[in-house]
């Protein structure tokens, strides 16, 4: 026995010091032959200079902010390698639009299986945001209808319901100090819950178990923390969390499945209400309903379609509550721009907020008539990107920047740094203020943005399937909340009565800096970007 022990550990060792070369061995070759990075040793590769980039800001900062503040001193090409092994493979960071849409638009490059190694315990098995080519062409395909903005706009009163209920949530803490986020996320999981599995969750009102375990595998997800990724018992956590979301993902499928045959024995008139009854309608017409002939749901339909539920459970709420805070963090910023914004929605909904809610029930297509408010989000999500994206290399294959110089890929990971790319100066004019009038502009006026350079749900045939639904989204909420609620940061207050730590308690903490651009909504990691301490405010009513 302890031969055996002493000899996987001598393999284990022997593969760390092999991967730790082969990787460290690419950089150095790439670095020989001139591109661009910054200083780089065999033994740290990147991580120490990386590491003067974090110093800058608190510890909790997403890392992408670091990188993106990388990229400005790497503003000749817009690319550069990055060697932070063993944290990820060697990476080529992408912050300019043209190299990005090589790598995702005009011939993509696979997804990487680093990102799905990190998220696919969340979503437990194959999905859209880890298939490639046929898988992921087919399922795009059958998911598709249920995210369509046809489709969204008739799912405008069921949405409406749930903005409506936290706006009555708003109401209760008005004239105290909480953390918007935690409502804003509880709104948004029942939205997204409504619309792909049409279940009523509630969770705005209470707990609920497949809401409370997504969050609890969220919180045991990180790119950055490499404790987290490793801790022996997070398969295990993963595991009893995932099962908790399969059980209750498979009921509602059921339903959905009782329902969809017995609409199909009356006629088949009805239209499906949720996208997973679209996606099943869309299955077996494929096979010329064939599958209809069975008692139970048709077994591989059933399990990648509950991987598909669980990605969109995730990937819908994240990045839509970060965004939903961080537009009202720029409202409550820009005193012009909110005055701009309750103009416009007067202007259309009339004078009387409250009447917002039944004119768009009833004419869900009057939210196609607010271009201002639809520039406010779309420059929120500007400064505060969402997340990135990551795609493996090929070899062979390359990336080209603005010189001609080309950047080969083989055994790098592609990272298209959205938050770099949103801040390049050559893409954007004015590129650190907060200007939505660039979205309103003539497409020959200096400000308007060039392709691909918004890239806040990726750009080409992989781009996000949920962003007609998170506009909607931001938008309906903007509707209801700009005037009718004052919503100011509390961050200040929020200090003096939050909960201290161990550290603090006991006077040990260090004390660096708690802003990043001045500003204390910085993003911090969860899932996504967003804001730290989950955006403590004040709301009062109007």
């Amino acid at each position: 026995m302890p031969s055996i022990v002493g000899t996987t550990v001598l393999l284990l060792i022997g593969y760390v010091f092999y991967a730790t070369y082969t990787n460290r061995a690419r950089i150095n070759r790439l670095r020989k032959a001139g591109y661009p990075m910054p200083p780089w040793n065999w033994v740290f590769g990147h991580l120490l200079v990386l590491k003067k980039y974090t110093d800058r800001h608190p510890a909790d900062t997403f890392i992408t902010t670091s990188i993106r503040d990388m990229a400005r001193d790497f503003s000749d090409t817009d690319m550069f390698y990055l060697d932070l092994w063993p944290f990820t493979t060697p990476v080529l960071c992408v912050c300019e639009a043209d190299a990005a849409n090589q790598a995702t638009t005009k011939n993509p490059f696979p997804k990487a299986d680093s990102f799905n190694v990190v998220f696919e315990p969340i979503m437990g098995g194959p999905n859209l945001l880890s298939m490639n080519d046929q898988e992921w062409k087919e399922w795009r395909a059958l998911m598709n209808p249920g995210f369509g903005s046809g489709y969204i706009q008739d799912l405008v009163p069921a949405i409406m319901d749930n903005v409506e209920v936290f706006c009555a949530k708003l109401r209760q803490r008005a004239g105290t100090i909480f953390c918007i986020e935690e409502l804003v996320t509880r709104m948004t999981m029942d939205i997204i819950v409504k619309v792909t599995l049409d279940d009523d969750m509630n969770y705005q009102n209470g707990p609920n178990p497949l809401a409370d375990s997504l969050r609890a595998m969220i919180r045991w997800t990180s790119f950055g923390n490499f404790f987290i990724r490793h801790n022996p018992t997070r398969p295990l956590i993963m595991k009893y969390y995932g099962s908790i979301m399969n059980r209750y993902i498979q009921g509602a499928m059921t339903k959905r499945w009782a329902d969809y045959k017995a609409e199909q024995a009356q006629g088949g008139s009805k239209r499906s209400k949720s996208a997973i009854s679209l996606a099943l309608e869309g299955y077996l017409k494929k096979l010329d309903n064939k599958g209809l002939d069975g008692a139970e749901l048709d077994r591989h339909f059933a399990a990648y379609a509950q991987y598909q539920i669980r990605l969109f459970l995730f990937a819908g709420h994240d990045t839509t509550t970060g965004s939903m805070v961080y537009s009202l963090h720029m409202l409550a910023k820009y005193p012009e721009v909110l005055r701009r914004v309750q103009e416009e929605h007067t202007s259309v909904f009339g004078p009387d907020p409250a009447e917002a809610g039944n004119l768009l029930r009833e004419n869900p297509a009057l939210v196609n008539q607010l271009p201002y408010t639809l520039a406010v989000i779309k420059e929120t999500m500007r400064l505060y990107a969402p997340s990135g994206a990551v795609r493996d290399g090929v070899p062979g294959r390359s990336l080209t920047d603005r010189h001609g110089t080309s950047f080969p890929t083989e055994g790098i990971h592609i990272s298209i740094m959205h938050s770099a790319i949103h801040d390049n100066p050559r893409l954007w004019p004015r590129v650190r203020e907060f200007v939505p009038e660039r979205w309103l502009v003539e497409p020959d006026h200096p400000l308007h943005p060039p392709h691909g350079a918004w890239r806040a749900f990726e750009v080409g045939p992989r781009n996000c399937i949920g962003q007609t639904l998170a506009i909607m989204e931001l938008r309906l909420t903007l509707v209801m909340v700009a005037r009718t609620f004052s919503i100011k940061p509390a961050y200040d207050e929020w200090d003096s009565i939050k909960p201290k730590g161990l550290l603090e308690r006991w006077g040990l903490s260090k004390q660096g800096a708690n802003t990043v651009d001045g500003d204390r909504a910085y993003p911090i990691e969860r899932g996504g970007g967003h804001p730290k301490d989950q955006y403590p405010c004040r709301v009062t009513t109007l």
